[in-house]
């Protein structure tokens, strides 16, 4: 039974009566009663609120040992950490932590129920730790033949090459047939790589780029977003009705958009988005050997589906390249968030802000031990200096 425990007098007694949970049913009451009698105790107060009640909560024994304590956060640790405390020792404590806000979790919990099937999806990172429907959901559900890979010739994250060997290790573990082949330009400089890796054009995993596209029913798209603009149209007329195009980045849809065009309506459009760079996409992969769950999340997308395979082919991908956790997008939220958070953000904001701090105290604007705390008005202040 899942039982909402508050403090007495609490406002958010009506917001769950309005839920649907209730004293008569069971589903809500007192949080120390509520605790006493349950084996699994989500703790999602607030962290002030979670050192009070961790006071009494210790005091009283409110739960009972082989209790399971479930948090959303780490903060509590940190606290007690600096405390010189730790959790009982006679109770498990495991953590959850959804990236996202409440209301979104819900909001997007019930849209995943007219969107698709899966809402979440968990796997191990190999076939033979999973169960043998997983492993046939990686081999079957393909319905490929050759499956084509592009590998990403030049800037960064190089997910081509990650992508390249973990597809192959996945197709040997689940002892499938389907061939990964890997698809270049001529005269490129990773052709050598990709021998390195194992691949080579006398067994067939190794080619030109354009013929490696003809021969294939899944093509993934792996190169640089400029290469994507400048190509994407002989690509295009390379693939076969019904083919399916996976892409790793949204950048190519928000392109098209850009010059009102759009992906061809004869093939599919899937992307799975590894949330780290090339190198720890199959340093993780490697590492989950010996430990399991070890991995990059990632998102996926069906974006197009014309013969109603897309979302088995995006959800096998993500876990054959070693993807623990895999959610949900679109392609336009993936490049937006992209560009705009990680490339805009991360990448050249943050750089700037550091720049113009330092800019300030050379010329004796701001002091040093005051520029942190004082950032919004001290930009201010160089502006007009400047």
């Amino acid at each position: 039974m899942l039982m909402i425990g508050l403090r007495k007098g609490s406002r958010s007694f009506n917001e769950a009566r309005t839920a649907g949970f209730s004293e008569e049913s069971g589903t809500l009451g007192d949080i120390y009663e509520t605790i006493s009698d349950s084996d699994l105790v989500l703790l999602l107060i607030s962290y002030s609120a979670q050192v009070s009640r961790l006071i009494i909560m210790r005091k009283s024994s409110y739960m009972k040992p082989n209790n399971i304590l479930g948090l959303s956060h780490g903060f509590l640790l940190g606290h007690l950490q600096s405390v010189g405390l730790d959790f009982p020792k006679n109770i498990s404590v495991v953590v959850v932590c959804p990236k996202g806000m409440g209301p979104s979790i819900r909001r997007l919990y019930v849209q995943g129920k007219d969107i698709m099937k899966r809402r979440v999806c968990q796997h191990s990172l190999w076939a033979r730790l999973i169960k043998p429907e997983c492993e046939n959901f990686i081999c079957c559900q393909l319905h490929s033949k050759v499956l084509s890979r592009l590998v990403l010739l030049d800037g960064v994250p190089r997910f081509g090459p990650a992508q390249a060997q973990n597809l192959r290790d996945s197709r040997a573990e689940a002892k499938t047939d389907i061939v990964v082949q890997i698809g270049l330009r001529k005269g490129s400089r990773s052709f050598n790589e990709a021998r390195a890796a194992g691949f080579s054009e006398e067994s067939g995993t190794l080619g030109d780029i354009y013929e490696t596209i003809s021969g294939s029913d899944l093509v993934l798209l792996l190169i640089s977003d400029s290469a994507q603009a400048d190509n994407y149209v002989k690509i295009f007329s390379h693939m076969k009705p019904n083919n399916i195009l996976r892409l790793s980045h949204g950048f190519l849809l928000g392109h098209l958009q850009s010059v009102r065009l759009d992906f061809p309506k004869n093939i599919s459009v899937v992307a799975v988005c590894p949330k780290g760079m090339g190198p720890s996409v199959r340093r993780l992969y490697v590492q989950g050997k010996d430990i399991n769950g070890a991995g990059i999340y990632a998102s996926f997308v069906v974006h197009q589906d014309v013969d109603g395979r897309a979302i088995d082919v995006a959800l096998a991908w993500s876990v054959a390249l070693g993807s623990p956790f895999t959610f949900a997008t679109t392609l336009e939220q993936e490049y937006k968030s992209d560009i705009f958070g990680e490339r805009g953000e991360l990448l050249y904001l943050t750089l700037l802000k550091i720049v113009f701090l330092h800019r300030l105290i050379q010329k004796g604007v701001a002091k040093s031990s005051s520029t942190y705390h004082n950032t919004p008005n001290l930009l201010q202040d160089f502006c007009k200096n400047s």
